[in-house]
């Protein structure tokens, strides 16, 4: 679609103020960027919902698109739906009847009965980079206890030590998040004399950059958002072997699915090198985007044609 082509949309954009609903609202709308001219208000429910709507009519014109992620954005969503009739997208499960949103974009994983308004997606939704990525440049990330995996801070140091010690021609960078406990952060620089970089000492966009340069990346598979959105670079990915809890469950049926089609390897089976000979970036962002324009809009003489309406 060339730019003269794209159609003209205004986006609401619901946030709740969790960066990881916020990360994946923000790679819609950046794919659809890629074919569309959008108008974006960026809405800050946490902040401003309380009157949101009754302002509303000082924010210019209506809407076209609405995008959200989050629980407590289900109900400002389908109030600005019903209120302007614009198309509302929802970047979850939802736990309202499924069928009160035009579009649900939801994870296989998850497992939401296929109807004509949910779209299935493989993982997180996340921008993605065209940027090569570096054969001597890799990073460690460290997720935490989680109700998926057993979290087993020995094991996870030896095969930490294993990657350092395997691939030393490899400048490895080690990053702790939110859920990582401090003790174990401290274990893993006095053990392995390898300074971390502390998720609450970077900005925002950090994690994002670093992945695109990097061409080899291990993440503990409770970090299942890491994951995918490690899987959207130029880079080998690979996961840290863990138990899973309960007999596995949808998260630990999502990571062996994977690595069974070989977007993932294994830290038991050796180098990412060895193990991922070829791979392709998920573009999942892209893949919702162009569903979204193709199902609705397309350029008219004026905006834009409907085409549930037209």
């Amino acid at each position: 679609m060339s730019a003269q082509e794209n159609p003209e949309l205004r986006v609401w954009q619901f946030l709740d103020g969790l960066p990881g609903h916020e990360k994946q609202s923000d790679a819609l709308v950046a794919a659809l960027s890629s074919r569309a001219d959008l108008d974006v208000l960026r809405i800050s429910w946490t902040l401003e919902g309380s009157d949101f709507f009754s302002n509303s009519m000082q924010r210019g014109n209506s809407p076209d698109l609405l995008i959200g992620a989050g629980h407590s954005i289900h109900f400002p969503l389908l109030r600005a739906k019903w209120k302007y009739g614009a198309k509302a997208v929802l970047l979850m499960k939802p736990t309202l009847p499924t069928f009160l949103f035009d579009l649900v974009l939801v994870p296989e994983h998850d497992r939401l009965v296929l109807k004509h308004n949910v779209f299935r997606i493989e993982g997180a939704l996340a921008k993605g980079s065209g940027v090569a990525a570096s054969a001597s440049k890799g990073i460690i990330l460290l997720g935490g206890p989680s109700r998926h995996f057993t979290w087993q801070p020995e094991k996870l140091i030896g095969e930490i030590d294993t990657i350092l010690k395997r691939d030393k021609d490899i400048n490895w960078t080690i990053a702790d998040s939110r859920r990582t406990p401090e003790i174990f952060s401290q274990l893993v620089e006095t053990r392995l004399k390898k300074k971390i970089v502390h998720w609450s000492d970077v900005d925002n966009d950090w994690l994002e950059n670093e992945l695109a340069e990097c061409g080899f990346t291990w993440v503990t598979p409770d970090s299942i958002s890491m994951v995918y959105e490690a899987l959207t670079t130029q880079g080998r990915v690979g996961i840290f072997d863990m138990n899973p809890l309960g007999g596995g469950g949808k998260v630990s049926s999502s990571i062996d699915r994977l690595v069974k089609v070989g977007r993932l390897g294994r830290s038991s089976l050796g180098s990412l090198l060895q193990q991922l000979e070829t791979f392709e970036p998920l573009q999942e962002s892209h893949r919702c985007a162009q569903h979204i324009i193709d199902t609705w809009f397309k350029k008219s003489k004026g905006r834009y044609v409907n085409r549930s309406t037209a």
